[in-house]
């Protein structure tokens, strides 16, 4: 039972990856809306480099935000998944004789 739970765990974290993934290349920062509210705070206008009316370095920044997260459920992933064959391995009790190695016979 606990090795369901492990395993579904890691497919679940896996899921999840893939979604913060997909959010990360859909992410952008419309260059018109940064710049008002920048200069609404501020009173300055911000430099930008702008492509395809999105900024640049504010879509930049927003994507490593969820692939930060993305990077988080990997890594909680990539440590589940070997649990379940660990656990496996360490609960099996061995097989009579089989702790000691065979005698080759000349």
């Amino acid at each position: 039972m606990f090795k369901a739970i492990v395993t579904w765990s890691a497919v679940t974290a896996s899921g999840v990856a893939a979604a913060f993934w997909f959010v990360s290349c859909l992410v952008r920062k419309n260059a018109k809306e940064y710049a008002n509210e920048v200069s609404k705070q501020t009173g300055w206008e911000p430099a930008q480099i702008v492509t395809n009316c999105d900024d640049f370095i504010q879509t930049a920044m927003m994507q490593a935000r969820w692939n930060r997260f993305a990077a988080a459920a990997s890594c909680v992933a990539a440590l589940l998944q070997p649990a379940p064959f660990l656990l496996m391995h360490s609960t099996e009790a061995p097989a009579h004789g089989s702790c000691c190695p065979r005698s080759i016979s000349p």
